[in-house]
């Protein structure tokens, strides 16, 4: 019970303190305000050419969209002069969907992405064009270039500054949400390495793994959406693919952690595991579609959408408590489940007014639901220390519970209910382990008791469980069978060969205490042994061992007449 405790604070002070540090990392990283960086982007420098012919100069690319759809293998040009005042190595940054990029410099190619594979897929992310230095002022064009698929529906914003400062733009832009994206995989990471060592052990654990590959899935989706993984590869059709793999798994493990909630209610079960299997097989059809070249993975999208919208009904149709009926640490669920709720769905409002009105990148390039998943994983985890919480004291209560019912009140030893289940235990062992039991009974407690006085009779009875426990508490498991009767299980033929010398031991003490008492401590005994039948029963080992101890009583009257 301990080690529970301290293993579900030790998962609460590691994510408080992954936190602490990595937002102070963070932020002194970028302590600096990127908005400080000088760019050439906004105001009506740029000359935009549309397929069908039609030139639209003067444009403000910051706050001006045309809408257009580039079906494959159409072009359109943005351009514009670059004033001799902005010098030295430049680089342009501009958001693509579905096309190939191609940058020319006073009519010279210097980059080129994916011209020649229009019919791949070539995902959606920020190209890096970088503008090399040349003598005369230089005139920039990027040729955006339909590929296979629904392309780009605006045209996309173009942010021109130094290639020194451009990823610093880049990530200051983007800051809150890859901050959330890479704590997210971290976090998730973590819980799961942690979470699967002690699962092994317990199945209480198997909601944490699940929070945990909650959180990988959904860092590698937040990493992706924003494009911080650019900054590791530049291969954008990779990173997009991630993206959209990573959000197609992602309902599963979510689905599966309400299931474990629901454990004891078959119906909700059995929806659950149906949403799972339909996210699972969806997700890897997708895949083998998308790998085949048989379709882009991006065009399931709205038809994941469309299960959001599922999974949601299906969540609350599994069964949603009444908040007055909750445990304290469902609270955390609820909280969480809304948020993200809420959030997906705003999410994909966004995304759909996007693709149907040709709003912008600019306009809705920031959404909370990065931010809304690392909310949402956080309470899971807070949930779920409570949830381990109320477990573990339930657990102790019934430990406690089970104790009292089979401990003896005045000794302090096991009861006859604990003795009884011991030896039919001992029946059921297949390991075939010799065993012997050891029959106390002691002598003269009704004379102590009406001489003396119960009390005294009491105390002699809790010396003696004290002497037991002392003597053969390292060999053997101690009990008080009835008033003055006590009996000692021994397993192991390691323990068995001490039992001589705990007796002898126990004999001395009885002695010492009878000269320093007012009563006289003395119990009779007997030892039988499994070894001494050919085939052994409990019930058979203690008949031998109480009739022995009953002829030393007899014995030990008459030795005293």
């Amino acid at each position: 019970m301990d080690k529970r405790i301290a293993f579900q604070r030790g998962i609460f002070y590691i994510a408080v303190f992954l936190l602490f540090v990595y937002c102070i990392a963070f932020f002194l990283f970028f302590k600096r305000n990127y908005k400080d960086i000088e760019t050439f982007a906004s105001g009506p420098v740029w000359t935009v050419t549309l397929p069908d012919g039609s030139v639209h100069e003067g444009v403000d690319l910051a706050h001006t969209r045309l809408q257009y759809h580039l079906k494959e293998g159409e072009a359109l040009s943005v351009e514009a002069d670059i004033p001799s005042s902005f010098g030295g190595e430049l680089t342009a940054m501009a958001f693509t969907r579905q096309s190939a990029l191609v940058g020319y410099v006073n009519d010279r190619e210097i980059y080129h992405y994916r011209e020649d594979h229009l019919d791949r897929f070539v995902g959606n992310g920020y190209q890096f064009v970088q503008i090399p230095v040349t003598g005369s002022e230089r005139h920039l064009r990027l040729d955006v270039i339909g590929c296979r698929g629904r392309a780009i529906n605006s045209i996309p914003n173009i942010v021109l500054t130094r290639s020194r400062e451009i990823y610093s733009y880049f990530l200051g832009e983007h800051m809150i949400m890859m901050f959330c994206g890479v704590f997210l995989a971290l976090l998730g990471l973590l819980v799961t390495c942690i979470s699967l060592i002690y699962f092994s052990f317990d199945y209480d654990y198997y909601p944490l793994v699940l929070i945990g590959i909650i959180g990988i899935l959904s860092g590698i989706w937040c990493t992706s959406n924003v494009k911080t993984l650019e900054l590791l590869s530049l291969d954008i059709g990779m990173n997009s693919f991630m993206e959209y793999i990573s959000l197609y798994f992602m309902p599963a493990p979510v689905l599966q952690f309400i299931r474990f909630r629901h454990e004891k209610e078959r119906r909700s079960i059995i929806l659950l595991n149906i949403g799972t299997a339909v996210v699972i097989v969806f997700a890897v059809v997708t895949m083998l579609l998308h790998s085949s070249g048989k379709i882009i993975i991006s065009d399931a999208l709205p038809v994941f959408h469309m299960f959001v919208g599922g999974y949601i009904v299906l969540i609350l149709l599994s069964g949603v408590k009444s908040p007055k009926k909750m445990e304290h640490y469902e609270y955390y669920y609820l909280i969480g489940f809304a948020i993200s709720i809420i959030a997906s769905l705003s999410y994909i409002v966004r995304f759909q007014i996007s693709n149907i009105w040709g709003i912008g990148s600019s306009t809705i390039d920031f959404s909370f639901l990065p931010l809304a998943i690392l909310i949402f994983v956080l309470f899971l985890i807070f949930g779920y220390l409570g949830f381990i919480r109320t477990r573990v004291i339930s657990r102790a209560e019934k430990e406690i519970l089970e104790q009292r019912a089979y401990e003896d009140r005045m000794t302090g030893l096991f009861n006859r209910a604990k003795g009884e289940s011991l030896m039919h235990a001992l029946n059921d062992r297949s390991n075939g382990d010799p065993y012997a039991i050891v029959n106390f009974d002691m002598n003269g407690l009704k004379r102590t008791n009406d001489t003396l006085g119960h009390y005294t009779g009491d105390a002699m009875l809790i010396r003696f469980a004290k002497l037991l426990q002392e003597h053969f508490g390292s060999i053997g498991t101690p009990i008080r069978m009835s008033g003055d009767e006590f009996l000692v299980l021994v397993r192991g033929m390691g323990n068995i060969v001490r039992i001589d010398d705990a007796l002898r031991g126990l004999v001395e003490d009885e002695a010492r205490i009878s000269a320093e008492e007012d009563y006289v401590m003395d119990a009779a005994y007997g030892v039988a042994k499994s070894m001494e039948f050919l085939d052994p029963d409990a019930e058979s080992v203690y008949r031998m061992a109480d009739d022995r101890m009953y002829e030393m009583k007899v014995a030990s009257q008459k030795g005293r007449e």
